[in-house]
């Protein structure tokens, strides 16, 4: 009887272990299924609450088992003897047993809790609070209790209790998802999910809560709500029209823009059937057979990329772009992109246009032209590779320095890194080593992303000529100039010898009448009628004029021997320093002087003062017999 009872307590044991153990692997898997779902399946509540039941009946059955009375027959001492002995093994067993439920259930992944009918924690495991936190700080406790007492929002504990009290109430299971801020103001969300126990009666008597920390998941969830948000507006916000299409021909995405570049009616994409957007799109196209052509073909080979290029019948151009949507290494669809070109590709028209119009025109042009990239040469006109003596193919890719003369190379590579746009000379060379002057005009033009140097060259050979033929007059110009002015200084100093010697040879026969006129008309006044005195006043002033000739005429000598000293000089200025000495030998003439101010010259101050002074004396003379004057 004893090795029976013995077998009963270890077949319990045993039951009651793998209840438990059920219990932990449940949990487990529950944990792992939760750590990806937003909502909490609705039979999750009811598979917690036969594991936490089936885990405490087992517990109460092996402890109940345990210390069952013995009711079989036999001696008292020996049966009291063997129950002893038994209850001992047992309650050792039980012990074991209830760390063995302990274990597990303080090493389950999530949060467990049993809280009383009076809303006081019974029992947390490790997972329920940290590392910092005591059990006896909480067991005992309502949420209210405890979170007023560590600072937390008690608003949070109200509503746990009013969550209880609906628990209580409905005697069903309930699940919320909560948002906790610690007093360190971390922030944490958990998922919590709570189960009623009922007794025999009926009523409520515990309840079991578990909680999983969702915070992880939460943030996950949000950067990935954030990434998904930057990828649509990128997508929106892009150029390109972009179109998703599954295996099955269905539209799976597609951005505004593609929609708009395509035009497609809404019902059309609400429909996502690709076969209806294209059967659209075709009526769109130029060649709509060889756009379907190239989506059989694609669709035939999945892994194929493409690019080719769709004409509209209104004119524009799009680039299209496929390639397979791969998740891993598995193709699940095809992603297709379009590009409007449509402006690049009338640019490309008119540039071709251009070139042609530009070819047209440097051969048509007498100048050489020439382009080149980096120094070497690009392009060229029959005009220049005539000039060097090449056709234009032995001209293309060589460099442009080759057809320097080297004493020139120097310089034109200068002009050529500088990106010199003013005009310049240089020896060019042939293709037979003849040197010959050209003139060169380049500039620096941008093109596809580059810089192409553009130069016109002349051949200037007969200018030069021209030119050695026009300095060679000049010079024989200049000789002649030079020896017509030597002979002329000899006739000047001649000249100037002659009106000395003839100023000073007749200064004094001229004093001599002057003299004499004025002593008759002194000293006898009286013996001279009026003509007579009429006659001497005529011949005074005659001889006084023919003594001004003379002034004058050793004035210009003495000029034409002074150096000239070239400055700035105010006519104006001299002109009404003039004027006001002329005044002073007239106060009683009524003349007008009109000069104009800040008249300024380059010259020699002092011929220029003895022009000006004879200009203004004789128009003052000549103006005499005017009552008003103006000069």
């Amino acid at each position: 009887m004893n090795s029976l009872r013995h077998m009963a307590a270890r077949s319990g044991l045993t039951r009651s272990i793998l209840l438990i153990t059920f219990l932990a692997l449940g949990s487990g898997f529950l944990f792992v299924v939760l750590q990806g779902k937003n909502t909490i399946p609705e039979n999750v509540n009811a598979v917690v609450a036969v594991l936490i039941a089936l885990s405490m009946f087992a517990a109460g059955w092996l402890q109940r088992f345990i210390s069952a009375p013995n009711g079989s027959s036999g001696n008292l001492e020996e049966h009291k003897r063997e129950d002893l002995s038994a209850h001992k093994n047992a309650a050792e067993e039980t012990v074991e047993l209830m760390q063995f439920y302990r274990q597990v259930m303080d090493n389950l992944p999530i949060q467990l809790a049993v809280i009383g009918a009076d809303f006081r924690y019974r029992y947390v495991n490790p997972a329920s609070i940290s590392k910092k936190t005591r059990r006896e700080w909480i067991i005992g406790k309502t949420d209210e209790d405890y979170f007023r007492e560590h600072g937390f929002d008690p608003a949070l504990g109200r509503k746990r209790r009013a969550w209880y009290k609906k628990i209580i109430s409905t005697k069903k299971s309930s699940s919320f998802e909560e948002t906790l801020h610690s007093p360190s103001g971390e922030t944490k969300y958990i998922l919590r999910v709570a189960t009623p126990v009922l007794n025999k009666n009926g009523e409520v008597v515990q309840i079991i809560g578990y909680g999983l920390d969702i915070t992880e998941r939460r943030q996950a969830e949000a950067e990935l709500e954030k990434s998904l948000s930057l990828l649509n507006s990128t997508l929106d916000s892009t150029a390109d029209g972009i179109l998703v299409v599954n295996k099955k021909g269905e539209i799976e995405s597609f951005n505004q823009t593609f929609a708009q570049m395509w035009g497609i009616p809404d019902e059309i994409l609400a429909a996502r059937e690709d076969n209806m957007a294209i059967s659209f799109v075709t009526e769109l196209l130029v060649d709509p057979a060889g756009f379907l052509s190239q989506v059989r073909k694609l669709y035939g080979k999945e892994g194929q990329e493409s690019f080719d290029i769709l004409m509209f019948k209104d004119g524009r151009v799009f680039e299209r772009y496929s390639t397979p949507q791969r998740i891993g290494k598995r193709i699940v669809g095809r992603v297709w992109s379009f590009r409007d070109v449509t402006e690049r590709h009338r640019s490309a028209e008119a540039l071709q246009e251009s070139e042609e119009r530009f070819r047209l025109l440097s051969e048509a042009a007498f100048e050489g032209i020439g382009i080149t990239d980096e120094g070497e040469v690009v392009d060229a006109n029959a005009q220049l590779a005539e000039m060097l003596g090449y056709h234009v193919s032995d001209l293309v890719g060589r460099r442009g320095i080759d057809f320097v003369a080297p004493e020139s190379r120097d310089m034109v590579a200068q002009k050529m890194q500088s990106g010199a746009e003013e005009p310049y000379e240089y020896l060019a060379l042939k293709e037979n080593g003849q040197k010959f002057p050209v003139e060169v005009r380049a500039r620096h033009l941008p093109f596809n992303g580059g810089t192409l140097r553009v130069a016109a060259i002349r051949d200037i050979t007969e200018r030069k000529q021209f030119e050695q033929r026009l300095r060679s007059l000049n010079d024989e110009l200049e000789r002649r100039v030079q020896e017509r002015t030597s002979e002329l200084q000899i006739v000047n100093r001649e000249l100037e010898a002659f009106a000395y010697s003839v100023s000073h040879d007749l200064r004094a026969p001229l004093r001599g009448i002057n003299g004499f006129s004025q002593a008759l008309l002194e000293d006898y006044h009286d013996l001279i009628d009026e003509q007579g005195k009429d006659y001497l006043s005529r011949i005074r002033a005659a001889s006084q004029r023919m003594g001004q000739l003379i002034d004058n005429l050793l004035d210009l000598s003495h000029i034409t021997r002074l150096q000239m000293h070239r400055q700035n000089v105010n006519l104006s200025t001299m002109a009404e320093e003039i004027v006001q000495e002329i005044r002073e030998t007239g106060r009683d003439r009524d003349v007008k002087f009109i000069i104009r101010p800040n008249m300024n010259t380059n010259g020699d101050p002092t011929i220029l003062r003895v022009a000006l002074d004879n200009l203004f004396e004789n128009a003052w003379k000549f103006t005499a017999k005017h009552p008003k004057a103006t000069i």
